[in-house]
């Protein structure tokens, strides 16, 4: 439920992105007005498991302005709502196209990418300049299980030993015998510097979920989790990806001939 200074518990940022971008489209599409949209939430699991991004994303994006206050105003009680299923069928009379869940993931965004792109620099918070770094490892714990039963799973943790072979195999594409890495993980360093056993490594500490997307995406290499999280590092950067070869990414990521790299 959206309250305007707040929402209550849902998606984290990179699932939240879809429907929001794919309301981005369809303003660009069909006209009308963007009404947008409200990031800040209060969830308990980040807290729990001690996260250091507690995910409220109360800093994440630019603070609604006073004239978009008035259209989630009126988004909310003047106008009958449509679904997105049915706004097809509709005219912009009809009143509010509601977008919400995932639908096709980035399948649906790829036709649109100069324009979704073009929003997130706009009203994300990006991370400022920093200091190069040769490759982009995302790391996701926090609320991924340990199973190595579940290997296709979406929310199952890729193992430190296909880390440290992805890492291995970014260096020779890259041309770079020692790659200066920096690691994006929602789980303790130690847990992951232990895991990995790479000396050197760096880690992220953007201030939070949006700004750390936008540094991954200036990353010349990223290697991937399962997450979302990730794949808006890839999308926005147009950067090259590897993939868990047991994890088929392109049911929620259009396939790259000469960026995606299974391993």
């Amino acid at each position: 439920m959206d309250f305007g200074l707040f929402r209550t518990p849902g998606a984290g940022l990179g699932n939240l992105l879809f429907p929001i971008l794919r309301a981005v489209i369809g303003q660009e599409v069909r006209g009308g007005t963007f009404v947008y949209p409200t990031f800040a939430q209060f969830k308990w699991g980040p807290i729990i498991r001690r996260e250091r991004d507690k995910r409220f994303y109360t800093n994440v994006a630019r603070a609604r302005r006073i004239g978009e206050w008035g259209d989630w105003l009126r988004s909310r009680f003047d106008a009958p709502v449509v679904g997105e299923r049915d706004a097809a069928a509709a005219t912009l009379t009809d009143g509010v196209i509601r977008y919400r869940g995932l639908r096709h993931y980035f399948h649906d965004l790829a036709p649109h990418t100069a324009l979704v792109r073009r929003w997130y620099a706009e009203n994300m918070r990006a991370a400022p300049a920093d200091d190069a770094f040769d490759m982009a490892v995302h790391i996701r714990l926090g609320d991924f299980v340990a199973d190595p039963a579940r290997t296709g799973d979406v929310n199952t943790r890729t193992s430190f030993d296909w880390y440290r072979a992805a890492i291995a195999e970014g260096a020779k594409r890259l041309g770079v015998a020692s790659p200066r890495l920096l690691v994006f993980t929602d789980g303790s360093f130690d847990e992951v510097r232990d895991g990995l056993g790479l000396p050197g490594l760096r880690f992220d500490e953007s201030v939070h979920a949006a700004a750390a997307i936008s540094r991954m995406a200036q990353a010349p290499l990223i290697v991937t989790s399962r997450s979302t999280f990730s794949m808006w590092g890839a999308f926005l950067g147009d950067r090259p990806a590897i993939w868990d070869s047991s994890f088929d990414y392109r049911e929620f990521f259009p396939h790259r001939a000469d960026l995606d790299i299974s391993l």
